[in-house]
């Protein structure tokens, strides 16, 4: 609500955010609100299960290109296969990079630093997002390497490269937001701690 939430521009019908991410349930809760609000012409999806809130749209005839006069404005929180494809398609205005590639990557790094390496790292790291649209899709990248991980390979893990934190800026630390880094932890820099 903060930022939209006085505005006499927004009129916000908040749906019940009890999805848990879920297709199925997005689904379902995106038929309802358009359903009783068929006046609705804009649409932000906090959570994932994108493709439920896709889907019930195309199902629903409402899934117009972004050119079209009765496009609904479609804003996602999170990025999967379909809803690439709905960008793709020219059907979604803009996501959100909340995905768990960069989540997880930088997990794994702080727990090796810390673990194998010895050294601390801050408690509450976070990877900074993007606005992904469809002129920046192939080319919006976090750690060096692009955001729209439906693009990767599928399943492939091995062929999925590690992301690049080592740049100050590319991790914050949070809440305070400040610029940090974090290096790959490798088995040399294991070897040269320990003298072996």
């Amino acid at each position: 609500m903060n930022g939209v939430g006085d505005s006499p521009l927004i009129h916000i019908v908040d749906s019940p955010n009890d999805t848990f991410g879920t297709d199925a349930a997005v689904f379902e809760r995106t038929m309802d609100a358009f359903t009783a609000h068929p006046e609705l012409n804009a649409f932000f999806l906090d959570n994932g299960g994108g493709t439920g809130a896709v889907e019930a749209l195309d199902a629903m005839g409402l899934l117009k290109p972004v050119n079209d006069p009765d496009h609904i404005v479609l804003g996602f929180n999170d990025i999967d296969t379909r809803v690439v494809q709905a960008m793709d398609d020219g059907h979604l205005d803009v996501i959100l990079s909340h995905i768990f590639h960069d989540l997880v990557d930088l997990a794994v790094k702080a727990m090796f630093t810390n673990l194998v390496l010895g050294e601390s790292v801050p408690q509450d790291m976070v990877t900074p997002e993007v606005l992904i649209t469809p002129d920046n899709i192939d080319s919006a990248k976090i750690g060096g390497v692009i955001v729209a991980y439906p693009r990767l390979p599928a399943s492939n893990w091995d062929l999925w490269p590690a992301l690049n934190f080592s740049e100050p800026g590319s991790v914050l630390s949070y809440p305070d937001l400040e610029p940090l880094s974090i290096e790959t932890p490798t088995a040399a820099m294991r070897q040269d701690l320990l003298g072996y």
